[in-house]
């Protein structure tokens, strides 16, 4: 696809997509990030509400700069073994110095 004036300056409301319409939005290039968005309605504009907003959606973004979509999904694999050992240390400080909960963030570990 093409513009014929500054891409920046394009908004999604001049491509005129209609409801059910996909299309595929890449972000940051260097690592090929892609989105399947779907144009579900057109609402009426809420003065209250920042824009954009996104109003569903399936999990949590991957945090900025994490790599390309493999590496991210492999620390993302890594993460329940992490968190396993993190309640691991948890039980066992709690048994061993009988600690309130509220009393040391693991932070301070």
């Amino acid at each position: 696809m093409s513009f014929s004036s500054n891409a920046d300056q394009v908004r999604l409301c001049d491509l005129k997509f209609r409801n059910n319409e996909r299309f595929i939005y890449e972000y940051d290039l260097g690592n090929y990030w892609q989105h399947e968005v779907r144009v579900e309605a057109r609402l009426a504009r809420e003065d209250k509400r920042t824009y954009p907003c996104c109003i569903n959606g399936r999990r949590r973004a991957p945090p900025e700069d994490c790599g390309n979509p493999l590496t991210f999904m492999a620390r993302r694999d890594a993460v329940p073994l992490q968190v396993a050992d993190l309640f691991e240390i948890i039980r066992k400080y709690h048994v061993i110095c009988d600690v309130a909960p509220d009393t040391h963030s693991v932070a301070q570990w």
